[in-house]
């Protein structure tokens, strides 16, 4: 009986372990991404891998493709993409007609359990797919300092007056030139 017993605390220590070691990120943050069709929606990190849900949103009638070479980068390490569900990496994908989206789910290498942000990179080309600095909106990412030679330099006393409200009407003047 005690060893039944033993047996059951340890095996029930070892199911709350293995359930630690999944990390999930459901409400998701981006520094920037030049492709605001391309969507990541949800990140779970295992030691197994790394899974991220993501969309693509656009008209059926353009297509998209996720390259077999996309990869996440942390902390200067690149972690490759191992496979996907949905789509088929390196081919190309239309959207649903009716919603004008393609939810997918793509898998690679797994990253650090204590990851706080990372980048996704489908390649360095001008079109390809990237998304920079993907963190849960509960991280506060630290400052980084702007390099002293592109700081302005500005006389002490070359400061904006202090901001005055007023309720009568301002006039703004504008100029702008295009290109056609």
């Amino acid at each position: 009986m005690k060893r039944t017993i033993i047996t059951f605390v340890l095996a029930v220590a070892a199911l709350v372990a293995m359930g630690q070691t999944k990390v999930v990120w459901e409400d998701l943050m981006k520094s920037y991404s030049p492709n605001p069709q391309f969507e990541i929606n949800k990140v779970e990190l295992t030691p197994e891998k790394t899974t991220l849900y993501a969309s693509y949103n656009n008209s059926p009638t353009s297509w998209f493709l996720i390259s077999k070479e996309s990869y996440l980068e942390s902390d200067g390490k690149k972690y490759a993409i191992i496979g996907s569900d949905s789509i088929t990496l390196g081919e190309q994908h239309h959207t649903d007609e009716e919603t004008w989206t393609k939810e997918f789910v793509l898998y690679f290498k797994p990253l650090p359990p204590d990851t706080k942000e990372f980048d996704f990179m489908e390649g360095t080309a001008p079109n390809d797919f990237k998304v920079f600095s993907i963190h849960e909106k509960s991280y506060t990412m630290p400052v980084t300092p702007v390099p002293e030679e592109y700081l302005a330099d500005y006389a002490e006393d070359d400061v904006m007056e202090d901001l005055k409200y007023s309720d009568q009407p301002a006039t703004i003047h504008l100029r702008f030139s295009m290109w056609i």
